[in-house]
């Protein structure tokens, strides 16, 4: 009967260690649900900004593109300019240079 009584105390340990690994395997598959669920929430997230920071990339290679072609057109204007002006000071010039041999034939 010793014997029986210490199967049976056994038996109850064995229980009770099979009803505690049966709980740390339930906690167990609950965090790794909670850490799957993490997971795809920040792979959500992290794909949300990798497609926000190539649409930003993309925008900013736009303004790029524009910027440069405003400032070419803007040195087109600029050499215009300049040879306008190098014309009109040719008639000038030439104004001056006329206005002084009419004067000097006065």
């Amino acid at each position: 009967e010793a014997s029986l009584d210490k199967l049976r105390g056994e038996s109850a340990t064995a229980r009770q260690a099979e009803a505690a690994v049966g709980a740390d395997l339930r906690l167990a598959e609950e965090n790794s649900r909670v850490v799957l669920q993490d997971c795809r929430e920040l792979r959500a997230k992290v794909h949300e900004l990798e497609s926000k920071r190539l649409q930003e990339k993309r925008d900013m290679e736009a303004n790029v593109r524009l910027l440069e072609l405003q400032r070419e057109e803007s040195k087109h204007k600029h050499q215009a300019l300049q040879d306008e002006c190098r014309r009109c000071k040719a008639l000038l010039d030439a104004s001056a240079t006329t206005s002084e041999k009419m004067q000097a034939e006065e």
